[in-house]
């Protein structure tokens, strides 16, 4: 069956890990809950661990356990200087327009963190859809019921239709396991031996062709 739909996850996906974006959103997550629960570091690398593992994020733990506002949190933690980072990829948008699939975001990030990356980079003029952590609650990934809601909120898609792009070898895998095709983003040329691997998004036609085809290259050996 033909994919019909590209979904993408965003932080370190649609960027490199080595931009520092994401360490520095860490950062700011630490000083959230520094400011917010007044923990000793010790224990906050305890509780975020803690949180990640049990609930697939910081964020639901916190509004689970200890009464913190999304709202507030999101805010808090994506308040980063974006255009300071990030630059436009021309290279990316010409890979990525070169694909005739629809094109969608879904992250466990919110919609203002999402176009302003999008836009940074330049290819926001490609993708018709978002579905981030707040559309999917109490859920998000790598839980299967995110998956669904996120294939039900993009228009009932098929699994089976769907390629997804992620960083995180969690949330590939339960893409997989739900039928989707994926591709591993891995920057730190450390291949899956289960999935097909490419350190950066705009290297995706190494994998993935163009009449939507998954393709395991020489290029993949080499990582």
């Amino acid at each position: 069956m033909p994919i019909t739909t590209l979904i993408l996850d965003l932080d370190e996906t649609v960027y490199p890990s080595s931009t520092g974006l994401w360490d520095l959103i860490g950062e700011r997550i630490f000083a959230f809950i520094h400011q917010r629960l007044e923990l000793p570091a010790e224990a906050i690398h305890a509780l975020q661990y803690q949180y990640f593992n049990s609930y697939g994020t910081t964020l639901r733990g916190l509004e689970l356990n200890n009464g913190i506002d999304a709202r507030d949190y999101l805010d808090y933690v994506h308040d980063v200087p974006i255009e300071n980072i990030l630059a436009p990829d021309q290279e990316l948008h010409d890979v990525l327009s070169g694909y005739p699939q629809r094109k969608v975001i879904f992250t466990n990030s919110d919609k203002n963190h999402t176009q302003r990356v999008l836009e940074r980079i330049g290819i926001a003029d490609l993708f018709d859809g978002v579905v981030d952590v707040q559309d999917i609650r109490p859920h998000c990934k790598p839980q299967p019921e995110a998956f669904q809601v996120a294939l039900n909120l993009f228009g009932g898609l098929d699994a089976a239709d769907c390629l997804f792009i992620d960083d995180s070898l969690r949330n590939i895998q339960t893409a997989a396991e739900m039928g989707m095709s994926v591709v591993h983003i891995n920057e730190k040329k450390q291949p899956s031996l289960l999935y097909p691997t490419v350190r950066y998004l705009k290297e995706l036609p190494q994998v993935f062709s163009k009449d939507g085809e998954i393709q395991i290259s020489s290029a993949l050996a080499d990582l």
